[in-house]
């Protein structure tokens, strides 16, 4: 989307490249199991993807690093009256800033505090984590633990696994790269938040 000022640019690309990263980690998984190596090589690739698409010839020419530059700083650029609207790059204000930092900060506490363990077992931070994500840990434990390639469902046998699975799978590999499962989902979770309060921003 090169008519997309970079705040959009980071705003809807960085769901769409976990989208993609995810779907990628299907047919590899299969192919050569799901373990941390197969994960960095499909991470390393979409992101040579994303480069290739953004900066086109300049990533394998010399001039990537200063395309680069040109984009952040571009970030900073507040839009001039005369310009259209697609070629404006808008600026986050403070008063915007202050309200995704404050929810970005609220968040954390919430997302930090869903699922803890005490000596009297795993202990959920609010109803819905509750009946939710029982269902949640065990999908990603049979994505992490279980080999679960091509997927099938896990807890009824020889059924196909119609559910969408796909967060499920991007937790999953967070574990395979030595997360736990809980503080996996709740990462997952977090950053989700996050980027969906700057999407609606930049929208």
């Amino acid at each position: 989307g090169r008519h997309l000022d970079p705040l959009e640019r980071v705003a809807y690309g960085a769901p769409l490249g976990m989208v993609v990263g995810s779907l990628a980690l299907v047919p590899v998984a299969t192919l050569v199991g799901f373990r941390a190596e197969a994960i960095v090589v499909v991470g390393a690739s979409c992101l040579l993807v994303a480069a290739v698409v953004r900066y086109g010839s300049s990533v394998l020419g010399g001039s990537l690093a200063q395309d680069m530059r040109t984009s952040m700083s571009s970030l900073r650029t507040r839009p001039t009256a005369g310009t259209s609207p697609r070629e404006r790059v808008r600026r986050m204000g403070l008063l915007p800033a202050i309200v995704i930092g404050a929810f970005a900060i609220r968040w954390a506490f919430f997302w930090r505090e869903a699922l803890t363990r005490h000596v009297d077992g795993l202990w959920a931070g609010h109803v819905n984590i509750w009946g939710d994500w029982t269902v949640h840990l065990g999908i990603v434990s049979s994505f992490a633990y279980g080999t679960n390639f091509p997927p099938s469902h896990p807890r009824f046998d020889g059924h196909a696994f119609a559910y969408h699975y796909l967060s499920d799978l991007t937790a999953a590999a967070m574990v395979a790269l030595g997360m736990d499962p809980a503080g996996a989902l709740a990462l997952h979770s977090y950053i989700g938040c996050v980027l969906v309060a700057i999407g609606l921003y930049a929208f």
